[in-house]
């Protein structure tokens, strides 16, 4: 099975204007003859100073995790394992790793949150006290706690993955930010499973289901928005971050740490019946941080940016990105992007829902501790 993958990259240019850099297959990518297949997508090697920070690791082996306060965003396969060994020889490991656990195959930790969504397959998450199943759409957060994985079904899994590495030097967040449950769910969101620790610290699953801060749009034709996860600032703890008591939604990332949104932008041709003084009022209602954070152009409507890098994932549907002054690419299911930090709009040209992932690190100019 062929491992494709493509990349765009935008930026900057000398002049201010958004441009893009590149659209091709990552650099470092691998595929092995097992049928373990791994892409870096794109690499913080220490806290971002602007929204022009990070791109592709040096020449080297893949390591397990980033450096402090550095990121790995990374898409890998993984092969279904010989059922025909007993269970407890089928989870993923490295044993030349002093992470993973010598007594129980595959069990290890690292120093970091890690933002993990199934694309395809089934895979299963095991910690210490629970096991989920996770199907494609699935997303996880996993905090720093003990776990492994085990392919399941009858094929490959493959999954994407920030990983965010903790920072000694990282300034506690003031925001009250905890993994809370939905209290009335939509049935639109994602599933959303997050770990923890246990008062004897054990690994557990502390929530196991839609976010909280998800929201559709009753006059937005299909619109809707959900904050799967905010660090709240640099994350200098691996259990750091989570839901706002109450459900708050803006562009920027709370603190202007890390934010991790799911969005689903439906047709241009459903969005042009949009009733505008009613969605404006209801978004002001449930929603009043998504116009007054970020920048917008008020003269050019959709047409946005934010002080961040933003690592974009296309799960369905055939949308546009726009440059303006510069043009548009065609993305597609698979398809990831990387912004940084420049003006662009999104356009749905198909006649389904456009439904993304994305992870927005805060990246204001001169670092953000």
């Amino acid at each position: 099975m062929v491992f494709s993958v493509r990349r765009v990259v935008t930026g900057v240019d000398s002049r201010g204007q958004a441009i893009f850099v590149s659209d091709a297959p990552p650099p470092r990518l691998i595929e092995a003859p097992t049928g373990i297949a791994v892409a870096d997508l794109w690499n913080l090697l220490a806290p971002p100073d602007d929204p022009s920070a990070g791109g592709d690791p040096p020449a080297g082996p893949f390591e397990l995790e980033p450096n402090a306060g550095g990121l790995w965003w990374r898409l890998i396969r993984f092969p279904l394992p010989d059922t025909s060994l007993p269970r407890e020889q089928q989870f993923l490991s490295d044993a030349h790793d002093d992470r993973f656990s010598r007594d129980k195959q595959g069990m290890h930790r690292t120093d970091s949150i890690d933002l993990m969504l199934v694309v395809d397959g089934r895979i299963e998450l095991e910690v210490d006290e629970g096991v989920c199943e996770l199907r494609a759409g699935d997303c996880v957060v996993q905090r720093g706690t003990m776990h492994r994985w085990r392919v399941i079904g009858d094929g490959p899994c493959t999954y994407l993955t920030a990983m965010l590495a903790t920072d000694p030097a990282a300034t506690p967040p003031t925001i009250d930010l905890a993994p809370r449950p939905s209290l009335r769910t939509t049935g639109h969101g994602p599933r959303r499973v997050v770990t923890g620790v246990d008062p004897l610290g054990r690994s557990i699953i502390v929530s196991d289901g839609e976010a909280p801060t998800t929201v559709v749009y009753q006059h937005g034709a299909g619109m809707m928005y959900s904050q799967l996860w905010e660090t709240g600032g640099a994350v200098g703890h691996p259990l750091q971050g989570g839901d706002t008591p109450a459900p708050y939604l803006q562009l920027d990332p709370l603190g202007m740490g890390v934010s991790w949104k799911y969005l689903v932008i439906p047709p241009d041709a459903a969005r042009r019946t949009i009733d505008g003084p009613k969605l404006r009022a209801e978004m002001q209602a449930v929603a009043s941080g998504m116009a007054t954070t970020g920048h917008h152009d008020p003269d050019d409507p959709g047409n946005h940016r934010t002080d961040t890098i933003d690592l974009d994932y296309i799960l369905e549907g055939d949308v546009e990105l726009e440059l303006p002054r510069h043009g548009s690419v065609r993305l597609g299911p698979g398809d990831c992007v990387v912004q940084r930090g420049n003006w662009h709009k999104w356009h749905n040209r198909g006649d389904t829902p456009m439904r993304m992932i994305a992870i927005l690190v805060g990246a204001p100019i001169g670092g953000r501790r």
